[in-house]
């Protein structure tokens, strides 16, 4: 199985909080685009290599990186690291109902927010997404769409709205994400992957403002 396939379900809270670190969060980001030394994540990082170290055997130690080759440089063994996994998810079943700094919806929200604004920032610099375009109002494959829209709902029109987006994303989850074998992977080829980032909750309205 290629790492571009795989998706790893947290759902030990110690694990939550360690990849939370900005830093961590970076080094995997790194990780996941190629293997990498930790001379290699220094230099990107423009961190100290001593400092890297101990964060790298930390997520070796939870799996969440690998070694993939070992070669003798200068007598120094030097590792090149991988992620162990492309996505990574969070089992809804770690977030309580605390808001304190550290509870596990506060490290949730910085992970899934800090994946996205590196996902999004990857692909801009890799040419995927044209900026230019996101200025225009026709729906471009390279455009960026990101932003927010208010509602205001009855219990029965979020029920509906809801059955709505998950019959959308039914009926286009169908077509192969990635292929698993043959004809589909052929297919794949001519598909770029997308990423659809979904939120839904209600929220307070501002002060002064509950009437809009």
């Amino acid at each position: 199985m290629t790492i571009d396939r795989e998706i790893r379900v947290l759902r030990d809270p110690e694990v939550l909080r360690l990849i939370a670190d900005p830093l961590r969060l970076r080094m995997l980001e790194l990780l996941r685009q190629q293997p990498r030394t930790v001379t290699e994540l220094a230099t990107l990082l423009d961190t100290p290599r001593t400092k890297l170290y101990y964060h790298i055997k930390l997520l070796e130690t939870h799996d969440l990186v690998t070694v993939v080759e070992s070669r003798l440089v200068s007598g120094i063994v030097e590792k090149r690291y991988r992620a162990t996994a492309y996505r990574l998810t969070v089992d809804k079943s770690l977030l309580g109902t605390g808001a304190n700094d550290g509870s596990p919806l506060e490290v949730y929200l910085s992970f899934i927010l800090d994946e996205v604004a590196g996902e999004i920032r990857r692909a801009v610099d890799t040419g995927l997404i044209d900026l230019d375009a996101t200025h225009e109002d026709a729906i471009a494959p390279r455009r960026l769409v990101v932003g927010r829209k208010w509602y205001r709902f009855s219990n029965e029109e979020v029920a509906e709205f809801r059955r709505k987006v998950n019959e959308l994303h039914e009926a286009f989850e169908a077509r192969a994400v990635f292929g698993t074998h043959g004809e589909e992977e052929d297919l794949d080829r001519d598909r770029q992957l997308y990423e659809w980032l979904i939120g839904f909750y209600p929220v307070v309205p501002p002060e002064g403002r509950s009437d809009e």
